[in-house]
């Protein structure tokens, strides 16, 4: 599951008994021995956002290395393959290097130990995909007289699925400011508005992607989804969720709760907001509630964007 993905459901009267993930690099033979040792934490490390794209939305790559030695990798380069169906926009990086967009590879020199290099490269999706991967290849040389002269390490990003056509039950776009998205099922919908990403994350665009998904042991309407990057301003998006129809048990809008599906453990209650602020170590909270059309309920709350959070390592 997207460790980085708020999920909410509504379960009836009773209940019965929130994500961008990346592929660990390829770490084989004697590659890097310190700076990329066989064991701990990946060196090197890929991910696709938003995981969900239509034809002709912005997406962007994020190839993230980190020293994991006390000495210096020296002519160190990263590049990045993007996954069948796009074309690239940009390529940036941080700190900055000297990179190439022809190559989709950006060359850092040297990175001081414990260092952090990252390498943004923008894309448009040009035609659809269900299983859309990205690549990052790193080399350097790590100068300790055990490894070739020059280490490579490779990673594959997280799968991303490209929509085409008039899909309405995920949407994802990654653009330059802070926008508005929406998806819907025939019972739920869940649209979000948010500003641009936090600048320090020194994203190329702000990542976000909606969608409904399937349900849940012990509740009868599917789970929507929102994927949000740590945002500027007060942090916070506000989401608009609808259920057409209120569950078996519920019988008015007042008894209807929403719930929060994390990643692992049990569904919990989102907590109502504090005069419009999260309450302390709430990731969202409920800022409105109203019957929606003769039998629905329409949940307005506020979310708190957790990609780039450092334990992450976005």
């Amino acid at each position: 599951m997207h460790p980085l993905r708020l999920r909410f459901t509504l379960p009836a009267a009773v209940l019965v008994a929130l994500v961008l993930g990346v592929v660990l690099a390829g770490r084989g033979g004697a590659a890097g021995v310190n700076i990329c040792p066989a064991t701990g934490p990946a060196c090197l490390t890929a991910q696709l956002l938003p995981g969900q794209l239509r034809v002709g939305s912005d997406g962007v790559v994020i190839a993230r290395f980190q020293n994991q030695a006390s000495s210096n990798a020296s002519h160190t380069v990263i590049s990045v393959t993007l996954p069948a169906g796009t074309t690239p926009i940009s390529i940036t990086s941080s700190p900055a290097a000297t990179c190439t967009l022809a190559t989709l590879s950006c060359s850092f020199g040297s990175v001081a130990g414990k260092g952090v290099a990252k390498v943004f490269v923008r894309f448009t999706v040009t035609s659809s995909s269900g299983n859309a991967i990205a690549g990052a290849t790193l080399t350097f040389d790590e100068g300790n007289g055990t490894s070739p002269t020059t280490d490579t390490v490779t990673a594959q990003s997280n799968a991303g699925v490209f929509n085409a056509g008039t899909t309405t039950g995920v949407n994802g776009k990654c653009t330059s400011s802070g926008s508005s998205l929406a998806a819907f099922s025939a019972g739920e919908s869940i649209s979000a508005t948010y500003p641009a990403a936090l600048a320090s994350l020194n994203l190329p665009c702000t990542p976000v992607d909606t969608g409904v998904g399937g349900t849940i042991p012990g509740f009868t309407k599917n789970v929507v989804f929102v994927d949000l990057p740590l945002l500027s301003g007060n942090g916070l998006a506000t989401l608009t969720i609808v259920f057409d129809t209120l569950p078996p048990g519920v019988n008015n809008v007042n008894q209807a709760r929403l719930y929060e599906v994390p990643p692992t453990g049990s569904p919990f209650l989102v907590p109502d907001c504090v005069a419009g602020a999260l309450p302390a170590g709430a990731d969202a909270c409920v800022n409105g509630k109203k019957k929606s059309g003769s039998s629905g309920v329409q949940f307005t709350v506020l979310a708190k964007g957790l990609g780039g959070d450092p334990k992450f390592n976005m």
